[in-house]
């Protein structure tokens, strides 16, 4: 039964090793996710019609993406593993202190653009690593 578990645990990590990878695109996802969450948002407080639950699921995918994007990087890009970890304390904020946003839009807005320099930093150091790694 050992046998066959780790058997399975091999299998799987050689799956799932490119994603695994620090080169894997895990930091622009995540960047990607963030920005359109933002712009959903936007949208959302100029009274477009976009519904609040689109708004929210945004929100839960961009703290998945940015988990996933920060837990790959931090055994071989611990700089950009930090700045994602950094992002992250922002959006597990949000919904203590930015809740209401329709009442207070400048609190949540605030809040949420806190993100947005770890966010360009863990690109930066992304697209610094992929332009490293094609030099050598």
């Amino acid at each position: 039964m050992v046998g066959t578990a780790a058997r399975v645990l091999v299998g799987l990590r050689a799956a799932a090793g490119p994603l695994l990878s620090p080169r894997a695109p895990w930091a622009p996802a995540a960047c990607a996710v963030y920005a359109a969450n933002l712009l959903v948002g936007t949208a959302s407080l100029r009274r477009h019609r976009m519904p609040r639950s689109l708004h929210h699921r945004l929100f839960v995918l961009t703290c998945a993406t940015t988990s996933c994007a920060a837990a790959c990087s931090l055994p071989r890009a611990r700089s950009r593993g930090l700045a994602l970890a950094g992002a992250l304390l922002p959006l597990a904020a949000l919904p203590r202190f930015g809740a209401h946003a329709r009442r207070r839009p400048r609190r949540h807005v605030l809040l949420a653009a806190s993100a947005a320099p770890f966010y360009l930093t863990a690109l930066a150091l992304w697209a610094a690593g992929l332009r490293d790694h094609q030099e050598a």
